[in-house]
């Protein structure tokens, strides 16, 4: 992106929380990494070159809360995506079998017969609610903070529980980068040493 200009308009981060019963178990147990670390980390990499203001970022994982999406936002996010707490409000009841096409709830599913379970009329409603609660939530959240929007929150504001005696504040347990650093100087830590590794004509890391 640097070299040659051009940028997405926007990254969405799906940390290894989210997936369906769809999901092969291999990859959602064991590969990727929680969406807060991957989220810092495509922060960190934007910020580092000066591209936050041009990409966007989405965060998607396991995201059903108010608290969720102001701790996504410290941390980097411009927008949440959100499946699993709507799939909950439509009746989805994780019989996992999403990928079978024999739901029986009729959420996750092509056989007319199965589709009768969902009730249209009945579940609009309740997804209508359960998104108009949770953005309330936020607001209380941002509101009680003293802040004006959601996207105002840093991550000094947010603080994570370490251990049963000790709590610090986001901004103190992950590292974030300043603006540009990556440009102007040797940057210590993992995504320094990933930059160093980087080239533009190959997703192969130099040695």
């Amino acid at each position: 992106m640097i070299e040659t200009g051009i940028t997405p308009d926007f990254v969405v981060v799906d940390g290894a929380e989210g997936g369906t019963g769809a999901a092969p178990l291999e990859l959602s147990n064991s590969v990727g990494m929680p969406l807060r670390e991957g989220l810092i980390w495509m922060r960190n990499a934007l910020v580092g070159v000066g591209l936050k203001d041009q990409v966007r970022l989405g965060a998607s994982g396991k995201i059903h809360s108010g608290a969720q999406m102001a701790k996504s936002f410290a941390i980097g996010a411009d927008w949440c995506n959100a499946a699993r707490p709507f799939m909950f409000a439509l009746g989805c009841v994780q019989s996992m079998e999403c990928h079978t096409g024999h739901c029986p709830t009729g959420v996750a599913t092509q056989i007319p017969w199965r589709q009768k379970g969902l009730v249209v009329e009945d579940k609009a409603p309740r997804v209508a609610r359960f998104q108009k609660q949770t953005l309330h939530s936020l607001r209380e959240i941002t509101v009680a903070m003293g802040l004006d929007s959601p996207w105002d929150i840093e991550p000094k504001d947010m603080r994570e529980r370490i251990n049963g005696a000790r709590s610090d504040a986001i901004a103190q347990i992950y590292t974030f980068l300043e603006p540009g650093c990556l440009l102007s100087r040797v940057v210590e830590g993992q995504t320094g040493l990933a930059w160093s590794m980087a080239q533009a004509n190959s997703f192969r890391r130099k040695q």
